[in-house]
């Protein structure tokens, strides 16, 4: 080995500690909080962009003792950039990104997979024509309509609905 790559193979392990429940940052008030995450996350951009693996691993695991998804405001946005930063240093290592990111079957295989699952399971079909046609009966004497479409990944289920009106 040269030492002259070490962006394709950094020599870093990764902390995957979970944070203890009695963390002296819980004890902060919440604008202190929230500058504290915003000086963390701009040091583990920083040290991301400089290619500072240990630092930035350090930083993000600050992030996520002060960060929460379910938290207030600042910190539901701490985490998703924390993510972010996380997703770019993963990408140091591509075999590893490419493992945490596959993308599932193509769409061929998802078609061919949706057609053995429609024969193995033929009332599928008659339970959603079923489904849609009390739906339209029941909206038919609205004047408004707000839908929500929940599965706009697939194509597949809004031809279904389009093709029972």
């Amino acid at each position: 080995m040269t030492s002259s790559s070490p962006s394709l193979k950094p020599d870093v392990t990764l902390s995957l500690t979970l944070p203890s429940h009695n963390s002296p940052c819980q004890a902060l008030k919440p604008e202190e909080r929230g500058i504290k995450l915003i000086q963390l996350l701009l040091a583990c951009a920083n040290h991301a962009s400089s290619g500072n693996l240990h630092r930035a691993d350090a930083c993000l695991s600050r992030i996520s003792h002060l960060a929460s998804v379910s938290g207030d405001s600042m910190q539901r946005l701490a985490s998703r950039f924390a993510s972010a930063l996380a997703v770019r240093l993963v990408r140091r290592w591509p075999g590893l990104f490419k493992a945490l990111n596959h993308s599932g079957p193509t769409r061929v295989e998802h078609d061919q997979a949706r057609a053995v699952f429609a024969q193995a399971f033929p009332y599928l079909g008659f339970t959603y024509t079923i489904i849609i046609r009390t739906l339209i009966q029941a909206m038919s004497n609205e004047r408004v309509i707000h839908v929500v479409d929940l599965g706009s990944g697939n194509q597949n289920y809004g031809s279904q609905f389009s093709g029972a009106l």
